[in-house]
């Protein structure tokens, strides 16, 4: 084989790195790329051969472009580099001879990523094992073979749909960090990996949580039940009770007990409620401040002449977390601090795989 004095800068105008290519599950609701994981590892040269390494993984079953169902990876390579040139596809590794005797390869599909068009092509890792594990994407252009190796071997295929993590307060999103507190920075890997969706989302859920318990809050809107003591002297100021959540969205119902069982139940418009502490009053909205409970009978329910306490007897159903349209609340304060707080965590990864214990890879003439 004639050996060809390869010139790294028309190497390099090419995007070699792989993508993932958008792809549907099984009840055709599209996932992009989540549901599964594309790595690019190496990038060597030998003689006329362009290596370009890649790993797969977190595969679930899905249908792909082509609207086959089964266990699909779309390897998506950017048409610079594929138009004008000849494309081989198989399982196993390609070597140079064997392009010979195989025909050229018209890709799957083909999508857009910003102005950038890429081709795309599947394959079902279900017949993975069946060839070590390897599949080979090999484009020929003006003499120069880039051979794509892609590695099966970490893919663990499951019939569950990859979904991230919900997040944990609907007020913060993955896209307002990258947008207003991450812009500019390209947050990728040596390769050129993106960060993953799932270590935003991880990194916003673990600020929100850290708020929480830092000021001793509730953040995302959340539904409780407690049971509170009987106190003569807080039932004859009003009927005080404190929460011990907040602040307070909406209180759903209080209920008088005995035991386990609910016996009264106190009316909504009674109930007077400081949000931001989780206070609560009852004033009565018909009747005497002084007979705030009455029975069926026409009796007036008689702890202020018996009791001093009682335990649990109050049952109260409330929502805490964030109210938007409370104006006592610091809302954007508070969602200020939790986005500052995932970029930290965000760049201190990001950090890592730039410039602590850097490895080297790249390409490498032998």
């Amino acid at each position: 084989m004639k050996l060809l004095n390869i010139d790294l800068d028309d190497v390099k105008q090419y995007d070699l790195k792989a993508v993932p290519a958008p792809l549907h599950d099984v009840a055709e609701e599209v996932y992009g790329d989540k549901l599964y994981s594309l790595f690019t590892v190496t990038n060597t040269v030998i003689d006329n051969n362009i290596n370009v390494g890649l790993v797969a993984n977190d595969l679930v079953q899905h249908t792909a472009g082509n609207g086959q169902k089964g266990y699909w990876i779309g390897i998506g390579i950017t048409a610079d580099l594929i138009n004008e040139a000849t494309v081989y596809v198989g399982w196993g590794t390609l070597p140079d001879e064997e392009l010979l005797t195989m025909t050229h390869t018209n890709p799957d599909d083909e999508y857009m990523v910003g102005d950038k068009k890429y081709y795309t092509y599947y394959f079902d890792a279900s017949n993975a094992a069946d060839h070590d594990n390897t599949a080979s994407i090999v484009v020929d252009k003006g003499g120069i073979h880039y051979h794509y190796l892609l590695d099966f071997s970490m893919v663990t295929m499951v019939t569950a749909v990859a979904k991230l993590d919900s997040m944990a307060w609907d007020a913060v999103s993955v896209q307002t960090v990258k947008d207003n507190y991450l812009f500019g920075i390209n947050l990728a890997d040596q390769q050129g990996n993106p960060l993953p969706e799932s270590l935003f989302v991880h990194y916003l859920n673990a600020a929100v949580d850290f708020m929480q318990n830092m000021l001793d809050i509730i953040i995302s809107p959340t539904v409780f039940t407690e049971r509170h003591d009987y106190i003569r002297c807080d039932y004859q100021n009003w009927g005080f009770i404190q929460l011990q959540h907040n602040p307070v969205r909406e209180i759903k119902r209080i209920n008088l007990m005995y035991g386990d069982q609910r016996t009264v139940n106190i009316p909504l418009d009674w109930i007077q409620l400081h949000k931001l502490t989780g206070q609560i009053t009852l004033f009565p909205s018909a009747g005497s401040a002084s007979t705030l409970i009455i029975g069926q009978t026409g009796l007036m329910f008689g702890f202020q002449s018996q009791w001093d306490w009682a335990p649990m007897l109050w049952e109260v159903e409330y929502e805490a977390g964030m109210d938007e349209n409370d104006p006592s609340i610091p809302y954007d304060l508070l969602k200020e601090a939790i986005f500052k707080r995932a970029s930290m965590g965000i760049l201190n990864v990001w950090g890592d795989l730039i410039i602590g214990n850097p490895i080297t890879i790249g390409l490498k003439v032998a």
